[in-house]
Order: C-alpha cells, then structure tokens, then sequence
C-alpha cells in the first residue's frame, strides 16, 4: 500500500496538527506515538513544515498572533548558536 502525498503537508496542517498526526495516525495513516520518542516526532513534524512550494507558506494556527518579520529577525538574532551551548 502507498502512503498519501505529503508534498504539502505543511499548507494544510499547522504544527500542533501534524503532531497530534503523527502520534494518533489517521485515514491511512498509522499511530507512531508507540514507536517515536518526543524528540523524534519533533524531528518529524520539522521535517514536514518544510514540504510546501516555496511560493506557499505553512498553515499557521490563526488563533496565535502571526509572528512580524521584525519579531522573526530578532528571535534568530537573540537564539543561542552552537558555540554559546558548549
């Protein structure tokens, strides 16, 4: 049997959605929160936010505020890097 296309995946489901996928399975798609650790389907969920065009954004919960591209810049500016962690 073959799986559904997740070419985009990350237009249709927002995060919190692609989890609760993930670890609940539906339609054709199996449970994995037997199989995967937390880190695992947060590596997972990364993984499929990306599988959108690149003229397409992610879906986005529209109950947050949507994050401003200044707010965006500053959280990359201020996020630790490699180095600061060791």
């Amino acid at each position: 049997m073959r799986g559904p296309t997740l070419d985009s995946v990350a237009t249709r489901l927002t995060g919190d959605q692609l989890v609760r996928q993930v670890i609940q399975g539906s339609g054709n798609m199996p449970a994995y929160g037997k199989n995967l650790n937390p880190s695992e389907v947060s590596a997972l969920v990364a993984f499929m936010r990306t599988l959108h065009s690149s003229t397409e954004s992610p879906a986005r919960d529209s109950t947050q505020p949507e994050e401003t591209a200044t707010e965006k810049t500053q959280a990359k500016a201020f996020a630790p890097t490699e180095k600061a962690q060791q």
